[in-house]
């Protein structure tokens, strides 16, 4: 029986899964999160419109980075997921005024 060669002796290919799997798995479960969530604040009466400004972004740009980091440079996949934090933030701030301020 002849050896088995393997060319990728180095381990990159391995590397490269481990890092591709971690991502896949951390902005799927990002996206899982955020869309259960939203899901739960429906079945309680939440409005659409209110839960929408929190739950589009916090679903579509993990998905986004997932689709897209094969083609996006690692900065730009860094910057949609900051982006993705920010937004967030920025929505619960402004939905704690509200809530302050009684017009949520």
């Amino acid at each position: 029986m002849p050896p088995i060669r393997n060319p990728d002796t180095s381990g990159t290919r391995l590397r490269r899964a481990a890092q591709d799997g971690g991502r896949d798995a951390l902005a799927g479960g990002s996206a899982v999160h955020h869309g259960a969530h939203a899901l739960i604040a429906l079945r309680f009466g939440s409005p659409p419109r209110r839960m929408a400004v929190w739950a589009l972004p916090g679903v579509a740009i993990p998905l986004l980075v997932v689709l897209g980091a094969d083609v996006l440079a690692p900065w730009l996949v860094a910057l949609l997921a900051a982006e993705a934090i920010a937004h967030l933030l920025y929505a619960k701030t402004a939905l704690s005024r509200r809530q302050a301020a009684g017009t949520a």
